[in-house]
């Protein structure tokens, strides 16, 4: 997993990109808790951002295949820490939206203060109330959370869909800000940071 951290004027641009879809996985979340320790001593907000065209497409689901019940469990509960740390942390952060989230990474991305999204064609969900999977509580709480009020209505649209209609598309599920050209993505980050 490659994370940098590049800070300037005071602002800490995380950015995760390992190639291929972001997944989340122990080395993901190990790598970002450091970066966080980083930004955290020597910045005074913070930018998490994906790769262009994807944020991050959740867990590692090829890691997860040979998983333990306990394995799973460790899983969720460093997930959870991860989350809560970005929910409730010292400094402001911004979801900078590259593209894709899906499953944990929508989480992720809901777990930022603000969040700005790159026009595109981008899927922005998550995926496991299809499949029928319970979601955790912190993912229900974010999904509660988040959302801005006009959007109240369309929330539920944003953790579940019919299995015929695509992932809903951002901005619908009031998750982000209005979605921003390339040209304009990165003033629009820079202004949210600060």
């Amino acid at each position: 997993m490659s994370i940098s951290v590049d800070i300037q004027n005071d602002v800490a641009l995380i950015t995760l990109d390992d190639g291929k879809a972001n997944a989340v996985n122990f080395e993901l979340m190990e790598a970002l808790n450091a970066a966080l320790d980083k930004a955290e001593a020597d910045a005074k907000a913070i930018v998490l951002a994906g790769r262009e065209g994807r944020f991050s497409g959740g867990f590692d689901l090829g890691m997860m295949g040979s998983f333990t019940r306990e394995d799973s469990v460790r899983l969720l509960d460093r997930a959870s820490e991860l989350v809560l740390r970005l929910y409730g942390g010292p400094l402001p952060i911004v979801g900078a939206c590259t593209g894709h989230a899906i499953a944990m990474g929508v989480f992720l991305l809901m777990s930022c203060d603000t969040r700005v999204g790159a026009a595109g064609d981008f899927k922005l969900g998550a995926n496991e109330s299809i499949t029928g999977m319970t979601l955790p509580v912190f993912a229900v709480e974010l999904a509660r959370d988040r959302p801005r009020p006009s959007a109240r209505p369309a929330r539920g649209r944003a953790l579940t869909r019919r299995r015929d209609r695509p992932l809903l598309r951002q901005p619908l599920a009031g998750l982000l800000r209005e979605p921003r050209l390339p040209a304009r993505f990165a003033a629009a980050v820079r202004k949210a940071a600060g």
